[in-house]
C-alpha cells in the first residue's frame, strides 16, 4: 500500500496532468430531507449527509450511479463512497463525472481521500465549519495515466478488503478471548479450587523501590503491575522481566518454583482487578 501511495504522492514529478476538481466533475449539493419526509416515505434508498451514517432509508432518491461524494459542513473534508440510488443529503455534494474525462471514479475517491488533510484548509467559518461549492471547484487534482489509475485503485480496494476481513476476524478473535478469560476464573464444580493470598503467591513491592536483597537470589517467572493510584486505578500490565515502573504501582513478583504460574496470574487479576 505504501507503495501505492508513494505513487500518488510523487505525481508532481511524474508524467501526469493537473486541473481543478470543476473541470472534472459536476458537483452537486445536496437537498434537505427532514426526519419526518422519510418517516413518511419508508423504503431501502440511503440518505446519506455529513454524517457518518445514513440519516434513514427511504423509496426516495436524487442520486443514481454517482458514489462519490464529499462532506461539506459537519464531518468537513470526509470523502464517501454510496452506489447506486440514493438521496444525496444537506451538507454533502456528489461528484459527477463530465463527459470524455480520462479520470476513473475509484482513483478520484482514493485521491481525494489522501487529500483530507488538503480539504482541511479550505475551511471557513468558526462557529459553523463548511466548504463552498467554487472552492471545491478549484481544488487541483493530479491524475497519471488511466492504466496507471486503474491499477492503483484495484490494489487499494483489495487492500481495503483485507483491512475489513481482518477486522472481523480480530472482533471475532476479541469475543473468544474475553470468553475464555472469564473461564479462567470462574469456579467450575468439578475443579478444586485452592484459595490463595496474593502476598501467598508473589513477592509485592512499590513501583520505585527493589525487594529485600537475600543471599539467594530468586527465580522469578515475571512481573505483573498494578496502578494503585491516579488514573485507571486498577489497570494490570504484564512487564515479564523488566523492573522499573512510578510510585503509582506496585510490582507483584511471580517466582518460579510458586503456587501459581505467572502468565495464568496476569490473566486472572486482569479479570478480577480491571
Amino acid at each position: 500500500m505504501r507503495t501505492y501511495l508513494h505513487i500518488i504522492a510523487n505525481l508532481k514529478v511524474n508524467k501526469s496532468t493537473k486541473c481543478p476538481l470543476g473541470e472534472l466533475c459536476e458537483l452537486d449539493i445536496g437537498q434537505r430531507l427532514s426526519k419526518i419526509d422519510i418517516d413518511s416515505a419508508p423504503g431501502s434508498y440511503p440518505v446519506t449527509c455529513n454524517g457518518t451514517k445514513p440519516l434513514g432509508y427511504t423509496r426516495l432518491w436524487n442520486m443514481n450511479n454517482a458514489p462519490l461524494g464529499i462532506v461539506m459542513s459537519g464531518d468537513v473534508g470526509r470523502v464517501d463512497w454510496t452506489e447506486g440510488r440514493y438521496w444525496n443529503g444537506l451538507g454533502r455534494c456528489s461528484c459527477i463525472l463530465k463527459s470524455q474525462t480520462e479520470i476513473t471514479e475509484r482513483y478520484l475517491y482514493y485521491f481525494l481521500k489522501w487529500q483530507k488533510a488538503e480539504l482541511l484548509h479550505l475551511i471557513t467559518g468558526h462557529t459553523s465549519r463548511y466548504v463552498t461549492k467554487k472552492q471545491l471547484q478549484r481544488f487541483p487534482i493530479i491524475y497519471p495515466s488511466l492504466p496507471l489509475q486503474k491499477s492503483i485503485a484495484n490494489f487499494l480496494d483489495v487492500l481495503v478488503k483485507f483491512k475489513e476481513i481482518l477486522e472481523e476476524g480480530l472482533c471475532e478473535h476479541n469475543k473468544w478471548y474475553h470468553y475464555y478469560r472469564s473461564r479462567l476464573v470462574s469456579e467450575q464444580s468439578n475443579t478444586e479450587i485452592v484459595p490463595y493470598l496474593l502476598r501467598e503467591v508473589c513477592h509485592i513491592h512499590d513501583g520505585t523501590s527493589q525487594p529485600e536483597k537475600s543471599a539467594v537470589k530468586p527465580n522469578i517467572s515475571g512481573r505483573i503491575s498494578i496502578k494503585t493510584r491516579g488514573d485507571d486505578v486498577g489497570e494490570v500490565e504484564w512487564l515479564g522481566q523488566r523492573r522499573s515502573k512510578t510510585k503509582q504501582h506496585v510490582i507483584c513478583e511471580v517466582p518460579g518454583d510458586g503456587p501459581a504460574l505467572s502468565r495464568w496470574l496476569y490473566y486472572y487479576l486482569l479479570e478480577r482487578v480491571t
